[in-house]
């Protein structure tokens, strides 16, 4: 079994919130998305977490906050 790989994604004040959740999408569907089409158990080759420049929430450009993990 292949070792999970933990990316950091940096979150900052007025980003949009896209340019965070696509990337975040894209590492949790590595690895079960093509398992799943191929009927298969889907294996997650990452786990993402989001981290912020000083650890406390960030607002995005539409006003969402969001909390570091």
């Amino acid at each position: 079994m292949k070792k999970i790989i933990t990316v950091t994604i940096v979150a900052f004040n007025q980003m949009l919130p896209t340019s965070l959740f696509s990337a975040i999408d894209i590492f949790q569907m590595a690895g079960t998305a093509w398992n799943r089409i191929k009927g298969k158990t889907p294996r997650p080759r990452f786990r993402t977490q989001v981290v912020t420049p000083d650890g406390r929430p960030v607002i995005y450009s539409n006003y969402l906050t969001v909390t570091p993990t």
